[in-house]
């Protein structure tokens, strides 16, 4: 019996700078203009899932929007590309401090292996490709977030809670 691999192939990310306070509600930015606009989510894999609870569409695809935009503005953080500042209101304390770390961690690496001349730039960005939710509560979802960086692909979960008005980060692992 033999298998053969096929190579998923992914368009790269668009390079733009990110400054300002971050907007998790509107979604990622639209290529052709400046406002956010909300990402398409594919109505047959997102909606189903293995969720403890029942849990109306609409709620569902505002939580993937969400983990969408923040997983990709966590990564960004993490590598420079962002201030983690911008990510203050939508994590805990704890979770906050383990991005600022290591963000830290990953700049004085790059000052390091740059010959400590700045900040040297990464030729890849990284990029949120794929994000599935499991609601364990009415409110309380975790997310496996799959991120390529280059050809890489690493994993990122998250725990989201619905604090009132808006989504929180309370727990958040890299892989």
């Amino acid at each position: 019996m033999s298998a053969v691999a096929t190579q998923r192939t992914w368009a790269p990310a668009p390079l733009r700078v990110v400054q300002e306070t971050l907007d998790l509600e509107g979604g990622p930015l639209d290529r052709t203009s400046s406002r956010l606009a909300a990402p398409v989510v594919p109505e047959t894999s997102v909606l189903r899932g293995a969720d403890a609870v029942v849990v109306p569409p609409a709620v569902r695809r505002e939580a993937h929007r969400w983990a969408l935009a923040f997983g990709q503005a966590s990564v960004e953080a993490v590598l420079g590309d962002r201030p983690v500042n911008q990510l203050l209101r939508w994590a805990t304390p704890a979770v906050y401090r383990e991005l600022a770390y290591r963000s830290r961690v990953i700049a004085q690496a790059t000052l390091r292996q740059s010959g400590g001349h700045g900040p040297r730039r990464p030729a890849v960005r990284p990029q949120v490709r794929q994000v599935r939710l499991c609601f364990v509560d009415a409110g309380v979802a975790e997310a496996a977030i799959t991120v390529q960086y280059g050809p890489r692909v690493r994993a990122v979960a998250a725990r989201l809670e619905h604090d009132g008005g808006r989504w929180l980060c309370t727990a958040l692992e890299f892989a």
